[in-house]
């Protein structure tokens, strides 16, 4: 699973995974993007062993850091010193940084100069507190290194590499992290889809009811009256039906991608059944996603259920409308935050448009219904 970018839900032990979307800034112009995938093979108190992969590269690794006390003693790539220990952090907010010094590191370069600061810094992961190192080294590599960690968990939130003369601007900022899943369920976890799959069950067994009821009373209405309620209220209606589907579906669906990896909505129901089989985000912007995504696939079924049980047929379309614009906000936000649209995002908007035709079809057909009967009191 993977948590909220927030320093509180930060830890690192074995299993977790850091991810992180990294720049490249050519010096002879253009650029490239990808993501890097930092998972803990082994963890304890004086070393971290790492996989890395990269979208753009084969599988690197293992990677090792070493600790002692608390304090780094040595990184295979500086680079990828992914977590300082509290110790050290403690420490470098002081202006302690005797250990970069001393820190032995695959990198062929030396650091010449260090510095640190406190820093508020906002990444795509979310916002945090923390401790900006800037290292300045020459060797057979020269130029800036900058990184940037969480004062409360030593995870490593951004980075940049600015070589001199000149090079290749490398920047790196974290993604998310993500957890080995466990047996634990969360209040939102349980109470998200199920609350989701109530309406569209209630609306079923409520509106099979009323069709049964319905059919003991169809003799009673004239055939004409009844073809004219049918012909004005069943194209909209059933369109809107479609979206309700749709949408209803797309929550159950993957929304996103990573790195050839299928990404689901936190606290939806295959995530609840299969938890420890399929891939979930949990960051501020899918959480935000996901409740808008929920609450999208209530809404539609209550306007549904409007348009069953009650004759309030325009407040019916304006339920109808509003899932609709609820529909595509959770999409635009989380195609505002860049990450790739997959099955569930695309199914919504089409729910969206769904549910749309239907609140236009339903006033259209509303007002050749009025402008009818309107002619037939002139004719009378």
């Amino acid at each position: 699973m993977i948590f909220p970018a927030c320093a509180d839900n930060f830890r690192i032990v074995e299993g977790a995974t850091l991810l992180y979307k990294y720049y490249r800034i050519s010096s002879t112009g253009g650029g490239q993007t990808g993501n890097v995938r930092f998972t803990v093979a082994s963890l304890n108190q004086t070393a971290v062993t790492l996989q890395v992969d990269a979208t753009t590269s084969t599988q690197v690794g293992p990677l090792h850091i070493k600790y002692s006390g608390g304090i780094p003693i040595y990184a295979e790539r500086l680079e990828a010193l992914v977590y300082l220990p509290p110790e050290c952090v403690a420490e470098s907010l002081q202006g302690k940084l005797e250990w970069v010094a001393s820190l032995e590191s695959g990198t062929l370069a030396t650091v010449t100069n260090e510095t640190s600061r406190f820093q508020d810094l906002t990444v795509t992961a979310g916002f945090f507190q923390t401790l900006n190192l800037t290292l300045s080294l020459v060797g057979w590599e020269y130029g800036t290194l900058t990184l940037i960690y969480s004062v409360d968990s030593g995870v490593l939130v951004y980075e940049s590499w600015v070589p001199s003369p000149y090079g290749d601007i490398i920047t790196q900022e974290l993604t998310a992290v993500t957890y080995p899943f466990t047996a634990e369920k969360t209040a939102l976890d349980i109470v998200l889809p199920t609350a989701t799959l109530i309406m569209p069950i209630a609306t079923a067994v409520g509106g099979a009811h009323k069709a049964l009821h319905r059919e003991g009373r169809k003799r009673e209405t004239p055939t004409e009256n009844r073809q004219l309620q049918n012909n004005l209220q069943k194209t909209p209606f059933y369109i809107g039906l479609t979206g309700a589907l749709l949408i209803l579906i797309s929550v159950s669906l993957p929304w996103s991608q990573f790195m050839g990896s299928q990404v689901y909505l936190p606290s939806s129901l295959p995530t609840l059944i299969v938890r420890s089989q399929l891939f979930s985000m949990s960051t501020f912007t899918f959480v935000v996603t996901s409740l808008l995504a929920h609450v999208t696939a209530t809404i539609s079924w209550v306007g549904i259920a409007m348009e069953i049980f009650t004759k309030r047929k325009p407040v019916a379309q304006l339920v109808v409308t509003a899932s609709a614009l609820v529909a595509f906000t959770s999409t635009i936000i989380l195609a505002q935050a860049e990450w790739p649209l997959s099955w569930g995002s695309s199914m919504i908007i089409a729910g969206g448009v769904f549910m749309l035709a239907s609140a236009f079809v339903g006033w259209g057909k509303k007002n050749v219904a009025r402008q009818g009967t309107s002619s037939t009191l002139h004719l009378h």
